[in-house]
């Protein structure tokens, strides 16, 4: 049989090239024209050779990762590609030119320039971790301080109840996100009622400056909580809102008076309304699951109890912080049935558990719970037992940002209070430090996706977790 000699064939691209690079992107379209292929038959291989009559000086050469892309792309479809001519970049794939982005270094704390200039702004010196864990390298790691007065900056520049409540955080004396709140919001309104505005300068643009070192101390000694930083937000609005005709009396009686409207709508009235709708989630013999402490349910089972309903509480619990045990003890003396365990030991009951209550440092507008480390377990146990699981959260601590994961946003705690202190030299972790391939990793939330998270009560209702943008939306002049 004789073969058929082939011959080339040409082939117009039958579409107008130039207004499709021009509206992509990608090339000017002065310099775009149509691309012609040329397809040659063979025996052995099909080979496309791809020519373009755009002026070789002004295109780049593509990169060693762009052929081999290329290569590997071409081969799965059968076909090899001639990569070694230069095409321009029109002619480049936007998957290959994505692969050129970078993350800008700007937003990372463990760029070198980023952590120079966060630590020349820092108003308390603190001493960088000694064993950095490299995961969680882009969250601030320090040791713990013997003092954090002694090295503040400009201590004339921040008030002593400022101070003082950052001891207080630093030590864990004050936890909790509705009780940091409120404290901070206590401090600044004393604060306010302090100040006194210079001559020759508006209250509501020298009082937000004069806040701002405070406000940069307070989240050196210890990060701010999602519900805190909401608060400052809305402090910051309403000094901004003060108008500048009325006198300095009355602006601070303002502000200080929407202090108070916060605290009491936002917070103290907000968990009065979530205690009577979680109330009629707990019936007669359920066996309710609750983790750490959060003040607002204890509340709920409290109230619950002194309308008669009869009901088992599982406490459980975790280290380093045992914030179960307070939670325990609130209970028993309300004379509520309760049986504490650790949170490596909650298979054995869950089970035997009707529901799971949760309270909640943070409800990101994707669904996703932020709690307390060990949440997450608590909240996948029950789905995978078909639980309940009920997160009570004010709106306050709502949050426009979305959080797949506890890595990229979270809070790094002390590795020492993992020792077991009361052991002194004789814990088998007192040495962590001389072992060089062990480090000691401490952190102080986690997130449970929504589809762990049965139902959110908040204020306004009992709602699902991905509800978090309507809220916001809808009630965005008023919660926000």
């Amino acid at each position: 049989m004789s073969e058929e000699k082939s011959t080339p064939r040409k082939t117009t691209v039958g579409f107008n090239l130039s207004r499709s690079l021009e509206t992509s992107g990608f090339a000017e379209p002065q310099k775009a024209q149509p691309i012609v292929i040329q397809r040659q038959r063979s025996n052995t291989t099909n080979s496309i050779e791809i020519a373009s009559s755009v002026d070789q000086s002004m295109t780049p050469r593509m990169s060693k990762a762009e052929r081999k892309a290329m290569r590997k792309k071409s081969k799965d479809k059968g076909i090899s590609v001639n990569t070694t001519n230069e095409l321009p970049s029109s002619a480049i794939s936007p998957v290959l030119n994505a692969q050129r982005l970078q993350v800008p270094q700007s937003i990372l704390y463990d760029d070198q320039k980023k952590r120079s200039k966060t630590q020349k702004n820092q108003q308390v010196h603190r001493t960088p971790t000694q064993k950095l864990v490299t995961l969680f390298s882009h969250l601030p790691q320090y040791e713990k301080e013997n003092s954090f007065t002694l090295n503040i900056k400009q201590k004339d520049a921040i008030h002593p109840i400022v101070i003082q409540l950052g001891l207080l955080f630093a030590e864990m004396r004050i936890v909790g996100a509705n009780s940091r709140c409120i404290a901070m919001l206590n401090a600044f309104k004393q604060v306010i009622e302090d100040y006194h505005t210079p001559p020759n300068e508006l209250f509501s643009r020298h009082l937000d400056l004069y806040l701002k070192p405070m406000i940069n101390y307070l989240v050196q000694i210890r990060p701010l909580a999602v519900s805190m930083a909401n608060a400052i937000r809305f402090l910051k609005k309403a000094i901004a809102d003060v108008p500048v005709d009325i006198p300095e009396v009355d602006a601070k009686e303002m502000v200080c008076s929407s202090i108070d409207n916060f605290i009491r709508d936002r917070i103290v009235l907000a968990d009065e309304l979530i205690v009577d709708y979680g109330i009629t989630k707990i019936h007669d013999n359920d066996s309710i699951i609750i983790y750490a402490k959060s003040s607002v349910v204890l509340r709920t089972l409290i109230k619950a109890h002194q309308q008669g309903k009869k009901f088992h509480v599982f406490v459980v619990d975790s280290r380093p912080l045992f914030e179960g045990k307070k939670s325990l003890q609130v209970l028993n003396e309300s004379g509520i049935d309760c049986t504490y365990l650790l949170l490596e030991s909650v298979g054995s009951i869950i089970s035997q558990a009707s529901k799971i209550f949760m309270g909640s440092h943070c409800l990101f507008s994707n669904g996703a719970v932020m709690s307390r480390v060990g949440s997450s377990l608590i909240a996948m146990m029950g789905y995978e037992y078909n639980l309940p699981v009920i997160a009570f959260c004010e709106t306050y601590k709502f949050s426009e940002r979305v959080q797949l994961d506890s890595i990229v946003f979270n809070e790094v705690g002390d590795p020492d209070s993992l020792i077991d202190i009361g052991k002194g030299d004789q814990a088998i972790l007192a040495d962590w430090r001389d072992i060089a391939s062990l480090k000691l990793l401490n952190i102080m939330y986690d997130v449970s996706p929504s589809r762990y998270i049965s139902l959110v009560i908040s204020e306004v209702g009992q709602i699902p977790c991905t509800s978090v943008p309507v809220v916001i939306r809808e009630y965005g002049a008023n919660y926000q």
